[in-house]
Order: C-alpha cells, then structure tokens, then sequence
C-alpha cells in the first residue's frame, strides 16, 4: 500500500502526516483573543484582535484541538508545487484508530481492510480508506473523510517535514475514488424527486461550450493525472 521510499519533495493526496494540531471548534467554547482599549469607572474596554490584511481579515481566536495524524484530501494538481499564485490553503482528513468494535467483527473488519469499490454495490464504509499499520505508531488506521481540516498554504513546508506515509499509485487513486464517492452520495430524497444526475435533467441550464484549446489542455491534464 505505500512507498517504499517517501518523496519529500512535495505533497500529494493520501499522504499521511503526522503532528497536525486539528482544531475542534465550538461556538460555545470559542474565545477570541482581546487587546486593551480604555477604561473608564472601574471598567475595561477591548477589542478583538484583528490580522491578516484588508482583503482577508481574521481574528484571532483560542479553540480546541487535538495533535493527531492527518492525511492529505486535497487532490495532487491542487497541492501541487510551482502553483502561480499558489493557492490559499489545502484540506486534510483526520486519519483516527480503527475502532474496536470493527476489529472484532470479522466480516466489517475485512470489508474496510479491502477498501471495497464504494461503485461496486458491495457493503463499502464510504467515509474511511484503510491504511492499515502506519510507521512509527501502534496499531491500525483509516483515514475518516467526516473530519477534515482546512491548512494555509504557509503550512505546506510543516506538513511536508512531518510526511511519514505515501500511498502507492494504485491506492492512491483508490482513495481519490472513495472520497469522491463520499462527497458525492446522493440522498434519498434527491433520488426520489429525480435529481441523482441534475446536469441530465431537461431543465437544467445549458453549459457554455469550451474552446478547443481548453478541451484539448484539459484532457492532457486528465491523461497525464494532474486532475
């Protein structure tokens, strides 16, 4: 299923890494970081802090989280290196134990071990990608698509230090192929009222047409696996 040898050049989908602090935010718990502003009768005036620039301003805020091993959602072209510009950020996954309950049930257990074709009509778990061992931890893994993260691009160099894991070529675009079947399950109710394809549907608007050249570079990028 991996690598034998990881390339710490760059980052690509299905990478594991480890040290990622994944936040747990809540409104409830969430508290933004103040500065002092004035006082007047024994009482303090504050202000959120306020960084980044004027066209993407954030606060600064205190939540919780946890360090775990993540692994790499975003697809290879999108964390790709020599992006001009690159892009803001990049998406991970939480990769968590596989539960016991799973383990000790012989038939669940071998069907995520499989990573059974989620288009196959086979029983499949669509929201995990078993990885099995991983170096340098105990036990057993699987990647879980229900808990994701977004990472600034700044971030890229940290999580390409922390790599330990590089998913061979087939597994890997296996894993593209069952969190694109994760995210793009289709609800019974969308089924019943006919929407399980809407781009076929005779009231759905009609795409404008691509230039050839577009065509024609957009299928050298699917052929050649950068999307």
């Amino acid at each position: 299923m991996f690598t034998d040898a990881l390339d710490l050049t760059s980052l690509k989908q299905g990478d594991i890494v480890k040290d990622v602090i994944f936040p747990i935010a809540r409104v409830d718990t969430t508290r933004f970081i103040s500065r002092f502003v004035t006082s007047s009768a024994g009482k303090v005036a504050v202000e959120a802090v306020l960084e980044g620039t004027p066209a993407r301003p954030y606060h600064m805020v205190q939540v919780q989280g946890a360090c775990t091993l993540c692994a790499v959602l975003s697809q290879c072209c999108d964390v790709a290196l020599g992006q001009n510009p690159p892009p803001h950020a990049f998406v991970l996954c939480k990769v968590v134990a596989v539960p016991k309950g799973i383990l000790k049930h012989p038939a669940s257990y071998e069907t995520l071990k499989a990573n059974v074709d989620p288009y196959g009509g086979a029983k499949a778990f669509l929201q995990n990608f078993w990885f099995g061992p991983v170096m340098g931890v105990d036990g057993e893994y699987m990647a879980d698509f229900g808990q994701v993260m977004t990472a600034s691009w700044i971030d890229y160099d940290h999580a390409l230090k922390n790599k330990i894991g590089e998913l061979d070529d087939l597994h890997r675009a296996m894993f593209r192929v069952k969190v694109g079947a994760h995210f793009g399950r289709v609800a019974e109710e969308d089924k019943d009222a006919g929407y399980e394809d809407p781009y076929q549907r005779s009231d759905a608007p009609e795409s404008p047409r691509m230039p050839y050249g577009d065509r024609f570079r957009q299928a050298i990028r699917l052929l050649t696996g950068r999307d």
